[in-house]
């Protein structure tokens, strides 16, 4: 949706959709949440597991 609202911006000029941004925003903010929270905790996961995983694949 997104992406899509940004080439009706860019290519035509229209105007978007309020209900699509705030849908994008209610997207984005979990996700923003989310990486913030693994910067703040640091890696859930350590260096050897992380090796044996992409080994063992």
């Amino acid at each position: 949706v997104a992406h899509y609202n940004r080439e009706r911006v860019s290519g035509v000029g229209a105007t978007v959709d309020k209900a699509a941004v705030k849908k994008n925003l209610a997207c984005l903010t979990p996700e923003q949440e989310r990486q913030h929270d693994y910067f703040k905790d640091g890696p859930y996961i350590s260096t050897e597991e992380a090796v044996a995983i992409y080994t063992a694949t």
